[in-house]
């Protein structure tokens, strides 16, 4: 049953304060930990995003408190958006060539809840007190207000996890959302003893094959490095050729916020590296905290890939890592699901929120 927001007065919401910034760092760490429940995609990640300054993206970030008490971190961005993006098949193909020929009609401007280097939304409301709608609506006008600002078309939030939605979701479709599926989280509970049970655990087929695969890369030598790594222009080489490969195009980061993800958060990133002989061939960037590992982000060579099978290659070694380290949890980001979803893994849904400013 959606909640009705109609007896929510403006006396009633302006005991509700708001405040803007374009910097994670307008609210303490501290904030974002206690509203996130700790998540690692938290406070770091964000300002990592924030000073790499990727071209297109315009961020910034708004609190509310009511009675001194911050009750909700909202991060945003401003971006262009194409169409053709959330279709698939013979419609994308049309508008793609229409596009090319009349580009400013297939983009829009949108203002997004949430970050392109986030998983999910990460809308930070605080579990500490009850639940209160009121705090969608102020929260939906100050973004009425922003959108007017940038001159955005559309309001939207990103990859909303299930939980979440259950939570604010009802509130936000009341006030005019509309809710559509969104990429799903890829998520493996680790419960094996060693990478053997695990790949008896699979199907006959799919362990020969990765068998099969696995027998081509004996001579690949894997580095594992915390913090920021070894051969970084190689590596940001490898993401770019990654990224111009993908068939769905998302934001294309600098190599500074690789910097400053490492340098922000060393003891949460791991960097595998894979070499042939002496040669950097494949890196994959992990996230880690509290027992869950992030697959973010991995650049392959596609020539070592057809021949190595490094995708198969880096799986299977990210869960031999997790059971040698101890992680009980391995998620793939939105932007390895494309290298990973040929291999087994739990899905669970996300969804994203929108509607005209």
């Amino acid at each position: 049953m959606q909640p009705d927001l109609s007896h929510y007065q403006p006396d009633t919401l302006s005991a509700f304060e708001v405040e803007t910034g374009f910097s994670a760092a307008k609210f303490l760490e501290e904030n974002w930990k206690a509203l996130l429940q700790d998540d690692i995609e938290g406070y770091r990640l964000h300002l990592a995003f924030d000073t790499g300054h990727t071209p297109g993206f315009k961020t910034g970030y708004i609190g509310i408190r009511k009675n001194q008490v911050l009750l909700c971190i909202a991060p945003y961005f401003v971006t262009q958006y194409a169409l053709e993006s959330s279709l698939k098949g013979t419609m994308q193909n049309i508008l793609s060539q229409v596009k090319e020929q009349l580009p400013s009609l297939m983009t829009i401007k949108m203002l997004c809840v949430g970050s392109p280097v986030t998983d999910s939304c990460k809308l930070a409301i605080s579990r500490e007190y009850p639940f209160d709608p009121a705090l969608i609506q102020v929260l939906n006008r100050t973004l009425a207000t922003i959108a007017k600002k940038e001159n955005a078309t559309l309001i939207a939030f990103k990859d909303v996890k299930d939980a979440d939605y259950q939570l604010y979701g009802p509130a936000l479709k009341d006030l005019g959302y509309n809710a559509l599926p969104s990429m799903p989280l890829a998520i493996n509970k680790i419960t094996h003893g060693s990478v053997q049970d695990y790949l008896a655990s699979l199907s006959a087929k799919l362990r020969t094959d990765i068998q099969q695969k696995l027998s081509t890369a004996r001579d690949i030598r894997i580095e594992e490095h915390q913090g920021i790594p070894p051969h970084l222009d190689d590596i940001y080489n490898l993401y770019l050729e990654s990224h111009a490969g993908q068939q769905s195009q998302s934001e294309l980061l600098t190599k500074k916020f690789f910097e400053y993800v490492a340098g922000l958060m060393p003891e949460q990133t791991r960097f595998v590296l894979y070499f042939k002989q002496n040669t950097l061939i494949a890196f994959n960037l992990l996230l880690h905290h509290q027992g869950v590992v992030l697959d973010k982000y991995i650049g392959i060579n596609p020539a070592a890939n057809a021949q190595h099978h490094i995708d198969c290659l880096s799986w299977i070694h990210n869960i031999e890592m997790c059971i040698r380290d101890g992680f009980h949890t391995y998620q793939s980001s939105r932007e390895v699901y494309h290298t990973r979803n040929t291999m087994p893994a739990k899905l669970h849904d996300t969804h994203t929120l929108l509607k005209l400013a």
